[in-house]
């Protein structure tokens, strides 16, 4: 900044200049849609000479794009895609500028991003809609979108076409007429409507009329009556959904809406009227799920877990969350829907850590829930797998693939093909 002996102050070229970007830009060109250097010269136009804030900014910026494109032609994306747009690229170059003058971070690489970068702010700061050629119906639009996308230089925007413009506007004026229109049979409908339906009750505005006079559609009075006459429509009572056809509907995977379909559809094929049972969408979801509780409640009755070799799956509960709290509570709640608490001895689990835990693991908060010590039952898959690891590691040489059993391969799969033919002490435990 330079000062003169009058006290104005002068500012230079190089001082107004924006890093990577170039000079301000006061006004954009009406000939040639702007490029995306352009645009952020216009934008620090408003931010640093005008000092506007960086939306009210992006906000006036977008406004002199948006006429340009307009004026071209072409169909553009919303003003708020388009501020967004110009606050990215704000963004862009604040994070390019954070290592302007930091020496050790400037590296190539870095470098090479600038350049990059600025090499691209002569692309064309593109925001046609997204299915701007489906919209546009003249060829010649097409072409120019086209090819101002190549090159926009080689491509200048004409004075505004008079002709299409008379044209847009009349097809506008036209649409007008038709709303207007449409609004206006749509009010001579709810009239004539309203005629009739008052002409049906004129005796009772007759029999109105002899006791007090002339009487309207807004009198209480005829209201009153007119609600009488119109009785309120019965909500249908029979039940059609039983604890037969809820499971046949479960079995067959139906959802509600489809068999409301298959109900009524059926009701209709027997010769009955649906309007008058209770066939919709809420009512056979109820009916569902009370006979799926009851089913659920009849198995408990009757199953007799405690006999040896009664297998029966407890429950699949949906955890919110994986935490150690979480699992022990599910199992509890599952152990107690079942009334199978004192007769839990013994758990079988993971080897896991949240299973495992010492102070927090699902075990001992299991213990602590149900208030007594049971026997610990670990996974014997897991165990033998680091049995055999410590092994292999002992007897052969460390390693992460199976390239080590290369050489004794047909001696251990023969061995462990013999001893599969053995019975074994404990062979409940199962794995596919």
């Amino acid at each position: 900044m330079a000062s003169t002996s009058s006290g104005f102050s002068i500012t230079t070229r190089n001082q107004s200049e924006i890093w990577l970007i170039g000079q301000l830009l006061s006004e954009l060109s009406q000939s040639t849609l702007p490029s995306i250097g352009e645009v952020l010269r216009y934008f620090f136009y408003y931010k640093n000479e005008e000092k506007k804030s960086i939306r009210e900014s992006a906000t006036l910026t977008a406004c002199g794009v948006i006429n340009l494109w307009e004026k071209a032609g072409i169909p553009i994306q919303l003003k708020k895609h388009v501020i967004s747009k110009i606050e990215k690229l704000f963004k862009e170059w604040q994070n390019l500028k954070k290592n302007k003058e930091n020496k050790k971070k400037r590296s190539e690489a870095l470098k090479t991003k600038e350049q990059n970068w600025q090499q691209k702010l002569e692309d064309l700061f593109d925001i046609a809609h997204r299915d701007a050629l489906n919209i546009m119906t003249l060829e010649e639009d097409k072409q120019f979108l086209l090819a101002v996308r190549q090159n926009r230089r080689q491509f200048l925007i004409g004075s505004v076409d008079r002709k299409s413009l008379n044209k847009c506007k009349k097809i506008k004026e036209k649409k007008e007429r038709l709303d207007k229109l449409r609004e206006r049979e749509n009010k001579d409908i709810s009239s004539i409507t309203e005629k009739c339906s008052l002409s049906s009750l004129s005796f009772i505005s007759s029999s109105s009329a002899t006791t007090s006079g002339e009487v309207t559609p807004s009198d209480p009075e005829f209201i009153s009556k007119l609600t009488k006459m119109q009785p309120p429509q019965k909500r249908a009572r029979k039940d059609i959904i039983n604890s037969q056809i809820a499971s046949s509907l479960d079995v067959s995977k139906l959802s509600d809406r489809k068999a409301t379909m298959v109900v009524t559809s059926t009701l209709k094929s027997a010769g009955c009227d649906p309007s008058e049972f209770n066939v919709n969408r809420s009512s056979i979801r109820r009916q569902r799920v009370k006979n799926r509780k009851a089913v659920a409640e009849s198995l408990k009755a009757s199953l007799n877990l405690v006999r040896h070799g009664v297998d029966q799956l407890l429950a699949v509960p949906k955890l919110e969350r994986g935490t150690s709290e979480a699992c022990a509570s599910a199992v509890y709640d599952a152990i107690n829907s079942w009334n199978l608490s004192d007769k839990v001895k013994c758990l079988c689990f993971d080897t896991t850590a949240v299973n495992t835990g010492l102070r927090s693991g699902v075990c001992v908060l299991l213990e602590r829930k149900m208030d007594k010590n049971m026997l610990w039952f670990a996974c014997r898959h897991h165990i033998m797998e680091i049995m055999l690891s410590g092994v292999v590691d002992q007897s052969l040489a460390p390693s992460s693939g199976p390239d080590i059993l290369a050489e004794v391969a047909a001696d251990r799969i023969s061995f462990a093909k013999k001893q599969l033919q053995v019975h074994q002490p404990r062979d409940d435990y199962k794995e596919s």
